[in-house]
């Protein structure tokens, strides 16, 4: 699996952005292995790019918790410690999900042929002009 498939994976079976944003970040920060240090608006500015905002990433941060696929322990006013459940994780991703849904099936339509020879046109161009 790809960190892209792993994304649209989450998205699917979490059904909100926020909350499969967060926890695809915390995997990337491999924090499934060891306890990831951060904070909440440094999470939601830096390794987000401002995608959500502060709230949204404590929101989600709850909603994960909840669910138990993280553990969240803050120390005040310096950092927000995280870990994934792997285990847990692994489990929602064994949960089937409809191949109909976006992203979970490959598949062409005339949109994505002509985005392709675009973007093959526009590549050819720049190769071109060097």
């Amino acid at each position: 699996m790809t960190s892209d498939r792993l994304f649209v994976e989450l998205l699917h079976r979490l059904g909100k952005y926020s909350d499969a944003l967060m926890l695809h970040t915390a995997l990337r920060e491999q924090a499934d292995v060891a306890e990831w240090k951060t904070a909440v608006t440094q999470v939601s500015q830096f390794a987000l790019d401002g995608q959500i905002n502060k709230w949204q990433a404590q929101r989600a941060l709850d909603r994960l918790t909840q669910l138990g696929l993280i553990e969240v322990r803050i120390h005040a006013k310096t950092a927000t410690l995280i870990t994934v459940d792997r285990d847990a994780v692994m489990e929602l991703l064994q949960q089937p999900v409809s191949n109909t849904l976006p992203g979970m099936r490959r598949e062409d339509f005339a949109f994505l042929q002509a985005w392709n020879d675009s973007a093959a046109a526009a590549a050819s161009a720049v190769e071109d002009a060097a």
